[in-house]
């Protein structure tokens, strides 16, 4: 949210100065925003997504760099700082010092990947195959026992961790989800009970 509102913020800024978009530079301390502006928007959920969207029709990947929260200056409005602080804050006042010096000594446009990151993409469409197959045949086989559950809540999430190791067998090993489970997940697998007992 962060990284739209500094779009449509640069954006007025531009057409009231009348520059040109090729001429601003963004930064942010989130390697995850960062991470997703240079990855295609339709990979991820529909939140992430959208707004990744906005920012890429808006700039261009290469536009955004990585600056550490120990020099976000912005960090200092949301934390919040005495007045008395403030007047000698060069951070605030000035910006990190690494604006002063060229372009090119600025920092790197290296982007991190992290397993956080990850964690918004959507299924591919091997991983979506795979699970509409198990939706489909497996689940008359009895993958999971549901005579073994007294918690529908447990059963759903049982099953959903079962369809989080089918998606991880099928893809490589740095695709694989490794957080906890999200909503997508769970409502996949109430989704699958659902059919399961329509069909019975």
């Amino acid at each position: 949210m962060a990284a739209v509102l500094g779009v449509r913020l640069a954006h007025n800024v531009i057409n009231a100065l009348q520059m040109k978009v090729c001429d601003v530079i963004f930064s942010s301390d989130g390697m995850n925003v960062l991470w997703w502006i240079q990855r295609e928007s339709r990979t991820f959920k529909p939140f992430v997504a959208n707004r990744v969207s906005e920012i890429q029709d808006k700039s261009v990947p290469n536009q955004w760099r990585h600056v550490t929260s120990k020099e976000n200056s912005a960090d200092i409005a949301s934390r919040g700082m005495t007045a008395s602080e403030l007047v000698n804050c060069e951070l605030w006042w000035k910006g990190p010092e690494f604006l002063m010096s060229a372009p090119e000594k600025w920092h790197k446009n290296d982007k991190e990947e992290r397993k956080e990151s990850k964690a918004e993409m959507r299924l591919s469409k091997l991983q979506q195959g795979d699970m509409s197959t198990f939706l489909v045949t497996d689940i008359n086989q009895e993958v999971i026992d549901i005579g073994n559950y007294s918690s529908w809540h447990k059963m759903v999430r049982v099953l959903a961790w079962v369809l989080r190791f089918i998606s991880n067998i099928s893809c490589k090993r740095d695709d694989r989800r490794q957080c906890e489970l999200v909503a997508e997940e769970i409502k996949d697998a109430e989704s699958l009970l659902m059919q399961k007992a329509q069909r019975e």
